[in-house]
């Protein structure tokens, strides 16, 4: 089996290898770091590009929004595609190609749900793969699927999209992964005259520019919101074989959804540095953030669980039952779970699903459970996670407590910055608060140190 060129091909220089999603370019480093920080780097495991000073141009990263600057994916789906990305890549870099091929038709076709429709065919609707979801390959039984299916599922469609869908097309390349998004909905004649009609060539017309599922949104003559959309635009398939002449979509196509995550838009792709779901990013050196870091951080977090269900937050973050006014999103102990499981070990081989217990209780069962913690006793570290008995609510006959996350400390003005979710108080008791660092310095707070931090920038 010929191997496709890896996509990432570059002269930067990278010290390690992961990926993120959804990166802002004007925060990608242009600049040489101090030894210093290459060093902090290292040592956390820590995943960064070194442009050897060169402009921010050369590194292509998501933004998460189409031509005009609209958002592309909402909260939740990209909140899924952050908790998916390992299993994407893992499957992906078997084949040499761009995990976020995967993903954007695993978007496409289920919306990025790690679980089986009712037709039989999968996460990924492989109608020809299943016979329609009618022969033994079908993907049963419906509902929420397992790590080990999802993966499993995952590598049949990359191994497709090598040998199938994407053979004999560079993988690399904006007209290889048009192409490949095309035959996988289905090279319809209707959408090839379409492009031809709107001015592109036969050649770009067969790689899917006159076809929605794979272009729509992408400029504004293909944007059904746009007053410049082309008055040949709309027409599609509404049903199997049914056409409508003025139908056209509201969302994005799979290639406009691709160059949103920070793929290839007719360059080499760069990774950049990691960042967590919706924008979520840590910072570099012992004092952690600022209040208004902490506050955009736990704004991230408020985006990437608003609307998306209890099942799924369980799915995506592993957060556990523990119920509250509005969903376990809000609850203490789910808040820590999320950064856990994000920023502190890696997803695939460390997600923690199991019970942790409430909050006085989480630190406690980090340092006995082997979970990569080291304990920090009574002393607070940066990205360390705390533990109080404090509080009047009781759990059985002792009490609940309470359990956050050190975003900041700042030993000179005596402050700690915590972020932390509140039972009860919804999206208002999700926040970022400073607080006296001698008060959680006491014996009533109880610390674990992370030993690997995953996303720092």
């Amino acid at each position: 089996m010929k191997k496709m060129s890896y996509y990432l091909k570059t002269t930067t220089f990278i010290l390690t290898s992961l990926l993120l999603i959804f990166a802002t370019p004007n925060q990608v480093f242009g600049t040489n770091p101090s030894q210093q920080t290459l060093n902090f780097y290292g040592i956390n495991g820590i995943y960064y590009y070194n442009p050897n000073g060169s402009s921010d141009s050369n590194c292509v990263s998501g933004s998460n929004s189409n031509y005009s600057g609209a958002q592309v994916l909402d909260g939740a789906t990209s909140s899924a595609i952050q908790a998916n990305q390992a299993f994407y890549k893992e499957a992906a870099d078997k084949y040499g190609f761009d995990w976020r091929i995967i993903a954007a038709i695993h978007i496409m076709e289920n919306s990025a749900k790690r679980a089986n429709p009712s037709n039989g065919q999968g996460a990924y609707q492989l109608y020809s793969y299943t016979n329609g979801g009618k022969n033994s390959n079908a993907f049963l039984p419906a509902g929420q699927i397992s790590d080990e299916e999802f993966q499993r599922q995952t590598d049949i469609m990359a191994e497709l999209i090598a040998n199938n869908y994407g053979a004999g097309l560079d993988l690399s390349s904006a007209a290889g992964i048009k192409t490949l998004f095309f035959r996988y909905n289905g090279t319809a004649q209707k959408y090839i005259d379409k492009a031809i009609a709107m001015g592109f060539d036969g050649t770009a017309a067969n790689t899917g520019e006159g076809s929605p599922y794979v272009m729509n949104k992408y400029d504004a003559m293909r944007d059904p919101s746009s007053s410049n959309m082309s008055p040949d635009w709309p027409g599609m398939y509404v049903g199997d074989g049914k056409w409508s002449d003025t139908a056209t979509s509201s969302r994005p196509g799979a290639y406009t959804i691709y160059v949103a995550m920070g793929g290839t838009d007719g360059g080499s792709v760069m990774e950049c540095y990691i960042i967590g779901a919706n924008g979520g990013r840590l910072v570099a050196g012992a004092n952690g953030m600022t209040l208004q870091e902490a506050q955009e951080f736990m704004q991230a977090y408020k985006n990437a669980v608003r609307g998306v269900s209890d099942a799924d937050l369980k799915t995506l973050y592993g957060m556990t039952g523990n119920s509250c006014s509005g969903g376990i999103a809000y609850n203490c102990v789910s808040f820590s779970r999320y950064f856990i499981n994000m920023y502190t070990n890696d997803y695939i081989t460390n997600h923690i699903t199991v019970g942790l217990g409430n909050g006085a209780d989480i630190v406690g069962s980090l340092i006995s459970g082997n979970y990569g913690f080291t304990d920090g006793g009574n002393i607070p570290q940066v990205y360390s996670i705390f533990s109080t008995s404090s509080g009047s609510t009781m759990c059985g006959t002792k009490a609940c407590g309470h359990t956050g996350v050190v975003l900041g400390i700042n030993t000179n003005t005596n402050t700690i910055i915590i972020g932390e979710a509140a039972c009860g108080s919804g999206e208002s008791g999700i926040k970022a608060r400073e607080e006296s660092l001698t008060t959680f310095m006491s014996s009533s707070y109880r610390y674990a140190y992370p030993n690997k931090v995953n996303s720092i920038y």
